[in-house]
């Protein structure tokens, strides 16, 4: 199948991106007269090991030699290098800190991963298997790190599997980790798991599958690795849920994939709140940008929310979304009860999001999306 552009924004200062199996960075900076544009750097190159990169996650609390990013590949291996030192690029390939999970041993293909918030050297990774895996990169060789394929009992083990159609999460420790090997597993899905995301206040994670399901989980840390305790379910309208984002406040989570269309989670309320429609192929990218509206105290001017959405689709559109004053309130369906995944409600009765800005701005496939809340700036790749 297709193998998706992982692009992200590392401090608001770089832009990072994947090319086969390499891994690019390029510094962002306004440009002076007569100053020649920054050059990308190869930040980081597996050398073929581990196949193409599938997913890509930055570590906004890494310092000194402590890994910065996260790689994951098509075979399910996960590269953590230090990509950027000190705010500054580093000349030729990046430092290979370490390699874990060689060959997918645990998982299989890798599709997303996320860095645990308040850990530097965390990092949760979400697999085919349908399982989400707790790593500790500061305890792994520089070395390729040797995984265990016996270190957790099969799936087919019902202590170890999660309750099919549901929202939960069988937790299993790991018998006895080795350095480079997973902590702990999550089997949460028996589909393959393709999206994941931490919300920003570091309390929820939310875990999509290629079912549509999308599930929410309150994140807590704990003496086996971490606890995750159901919050949240539902699917979406149609097909697998290829991305999702949480607005900065932790409040919103907005996702989207084989349906063409743009919803968004309302972690407070429970609720499908919003969606937008006016993508002709699957989304590949969302994400949350600050709303003109707002003003510089966070105020509304204009009811709603503080934040618009941002979406990009394999059409090659990229379209801003605002999110009406209804989206906070109205109906919008049934609420979460624990354990369930809700269905999706009907879109009478939930708010239509109005596209304010958006076309065509890529001739090919859009297969990324990245953007910084604050500034507002967005790359599409």
């Amino acid at each position: 199948g297709r193998v998706p552009l992982p692009v992200a924004l590392a401090g608001g200062r770089h832009v990072v991106w994947h090319c086969g199996d390499s891994v690019f960075a390029v510094e962002v900076r306004p440009l002076q007269p007569g100053q020649p544009r920054s050059a990308p750097r190869c930040a980081l190159t597996m050398n073929g090991s581990g196949g193409a990169v599938t997913c890509l996650a930055w570590n906004p609390r890494a310092s000194g030699a402590s890994a910065d990013f996260v790689a994951g590949s098509v075979a399910g291996d996960l590269y953590c290098a230090s990509v950027l030192t000190q705010g500054e690029l580093r000349d030729g390939c990046g430092k290979l800190t370490v390699q874990l999970n060689k060959s997918g041993i645990n998982g299989g293909r890798c599709n997303a991963a996320a860095w645990v918030p308040g850990a530097a050297t965390r990092l949760l990774s979400a697999h085919v298997d349908g399982c989400v895996y707790l790593w500790e990169s500061a305890h792994a060789s520089s070395s390729a790190a040797a995984a265990d394929a016996t270190a957790f009992p099969s799936l087919g083990d019902s202590a170890s599997t999660c309750a099919p159609g549901g929202v939960s999460a069988a937790h299993t420790p790991a018998r006895s980790p080795n350095k480079g090997a997973a902590q702990a597993r999550w089997h949460v899905s028996d589909a393959p798991l393709t999206s994941m995301a931490f919300a920003p206040a570091g309390d929820c994670l939310a875990v999509a599958d290629a079912s549509g399901a999308v599930r929410i989980y309150r994140w807590r840390d704990g003496t086996e690795g971490g606890e995750l305790t159901p919050a949240g379910g539902l699917r979406a309208y149609f097909g697998s849920v290829r991305c999702m984002c949480w607005s900065p406040d932790s409040r919103y989570l907005a996702f989207g994939g084989a349906a063409d269309l743009v919803e968004v989670w309302d972690a407070v309320e429970q609720r499908t709140c919003a969606w937008g429609e006016g993508h002709s192929s699957w989304l590949e990218g969302v994400a949350f940008v600050r709303s003109s509206s707002e003003g510089p105290e966070g105020d509304r001017s204009a009811g709603g929310t503080p934040f618009r959405v941002v979406s990009v689709a394999q059409d090659g559109r990229v379209i801003a979304w605002e999110m009406s004053g209804d989206a906070s309130a109205g109906d919008g369906g049934a609420r979460y009860e624990t354990g369930t995944l809700l269905p999706p409600p009907s879109r009478r009765d939930v708010p239509r999001m109005v596209a304010v800005a958006g076309g065509k701005v890529h001739a090919f496939p859009c297969c990324a999306l990245a953007a910084d809340a604050t500034s507002g700036a967005v790359v599409t790749v």
